[in-house]
């Protein structure tokens, strides 16, 4: 929102507004002038002045309302750069424009400022060497003959001395030159070596830093991805989940209803009422009747002309009778009679689905394996010990 918003104001900011660059030439003066004066006239116009041609149009307006105008200027060909005049009806700010008299004012300082910088960003400052830099022969020379001159020119100041070194120095023949020559030249081998082991060093130090910024960054990515496949793995986890437990809920709402048997015969009473049952069933036509204590009913339902006829059963047992509530659910059938009666029954699990049902008895405890400590004697036990040997021999 705050996007499009920007983008609105963007399309709808303030036009940059415009200044005279320069002043209209004669020509382009009475051009203007002419179209002021047809302006003013308020009536149908066509003219051509200096290759502009000019019209003026009176609309089609309603009675008692004031008469409006519209203005139309083209220019000579090629005149109009700018396209100013590509638009009709137009303006005198129009004419202007396609006579390059009326331009965009230049930006500010401040719009300048405020306007990105495309150049792009400066290289990094490099911090400075520590090497010692090379030292020229000059130097070299100096450090041998300060002491001598400044001896031979105790009233000369600092300033003079140097110079005084450096003609003396000029003055040196290449061969008196050759010791300050051979150092400085040592000295910038030592300089170049230095410079190039710091560069390296500083190279190697770079690379380091680059590694482990990339190191970073590339372990920051590899979390990030790690976090989003965790996510993904524990959402898919979760419905995975969610429709197992569904399919589970499903199958149990689903699952095979236990099969049922004949528990016990029925009693002679209830035989008659199943009979009765039977027969009222197979008369099918309205029936209502009492049969030891069992309340019996067939009702026609009404059907579509040429439809067979249906018929909904009802049976109530006696108060008492009915322990599992086989009956609560009306219309009804012969077998949920025989269930209200107790002669039907959910079958006994078989003995495999008995022992694959899990055993709820405590397990058994572990054998506890021999004591190895020696059992405690008896007095018998050391009065054989003491008296074996003599009984032997006699």
């Amino acid at each position: 929102a705050a996007a499009k918003k920007t983008e609105t104001k963007e399309k709808k900011g303030d036009k940059p507004k415009e200044v005279e660059v320069r002043k209209p030439t004669e020509e382009e003066a009475e051009v203007l002038a002419a179209v002021d004066k047809m302006k003013k006239a308020k009536e149908d116009h066509e003219s051509v002045v200096h290759g502009w041609k000019l019209k003026l149009k009176k609309r089609t307006s309603k009675e008692g309302k004031a008469d409006t105008f519209d203005m139309q200027v083209y220019a000579p060909k090629g005149k109009d750069t700018v396209g100013a005049l590509k638009k009709q009806p137009t303006s005198v700010l129009n004419v202007k424009r396609a006579m390059g008299i009326l331009a965009p004012a230049p930006p500010s300082a401040s719009a300048a400022a405020a306007e990105p910088d495309a150049s792009p960003p400066p290289e990094a400052e490099q911090p400075p060497s520590e090497v010692a830099p090379a030292r020229a022969a000059l130097y070299y020379y100096k450090r041998s003959k300060r002491s001598a001159i400044a001896e031979a020119n105790p009233e000369a100041a600092p300033a003079e001395l140097v110079q005084m070194m450096e003609q003396a120095f000029e003055a040196l023949s290449e061969e008196e030159r050759a010791p300050f020559e051979e150092k400085a030249a040592a000295d910038l081998t030592r300089y170049e070596e230095e410079i190039a082991a710091e560069s390296a060093a500083r190279a190697e130090k770079e690379a380091e830093k680059a590694a482990a910024k990339a190191e970073a960054t590339a372990r920051k990515e590899a979390e990030k991805e790690a976090k989003k496949e965790a996510k993904k793995a524990e959402k898919a986890a979760a419905k995975e989940e969610k429709a197992a437990a569904k399919k589970t809920e499903t199958k149990e709402k689903k699952g095979d209803k236990p099969k049922e048997v004949e528990v016990r015969k029925p009693t002679e009473e209830e035989a008659e009422v199943l009979a009765a049952v039977d027969k009222m069933k197979k008369a099918k036509e309205d029936h209502e009747s009492v049969v030891h204590g069992w309340k019996l009913k067939l009702k026609k339902r009404t059907s579509k002309e040429g439809k067979a006829d249906t018929f909904d059963m009802q049976v109530y047992a006696p108060k008492g009778k009915d322990t599992v509530g086989a009956l609560k659910k009306q219309p009804t059938s012969v077998l949920n009679v025989k269930r209200a009666m107790g002669i039907l029954a959910p079958a006994p699990p078989s003995a495999s689905a008995a022992a694959a049902e899990p055993d709820a008895s405590p397990p058994p405890e572990a054998e506890q394996p021999p004591s190895e400590v020696a059992p405690a004697r008896a007095a018998l036990y050391y009065y054989k010990r003491s008296k074996r040997s003599a009984i032997a021999e006699a």
